[in-house]
């Protein structure tokens, strides 16, 4: 597995939570942009099945997960928690936009 891309999904997780793999996979490319990855050659359910299998997500629903706190630190470590709250922030400002018509 990539990691680079095990990082990304976890942090586009991390501003998305509750999750579902849809939901990721549709957010990914907004976030990253078109960035050196070819996001059409990664499967997301398999990267979401290994990282469920590593106990990097917990599950809150069926088929809805969060990060575990393993995965937490992992992603701060790599963005920053500032970055990450900047990202969720605009997320919903765009989101309220949308639906506040």
């Amino acid at each position: 597995m990539d990691e680079e891309f095990i990082i990304k999904y976890l942090a586009c997780l991390k501003i998305i939570q509750p999750a579902r793999v849809q939901d990721v996979s549709r957010y990914y490319k907004e976030f990253w942009g078109s960035d050196n990855l070819n996001v059409e050659t990664y499967d997301f359910k398999k990267t979401h099945n290994y990282l469920k299998n590593n106990g990097m997500l917990v599950k809150v629903r069926v088929g809805t997960y969060i990060l575990s706190m393993a995965a937490v630190i992992l992603v701060s470590n790599f963005m920053g928690n500032k970055e990450l709250d900047n990202r969720r922030l605009f997320l919903l400002k765009k989101q309220r936009k949308l639906y506040c018509k």
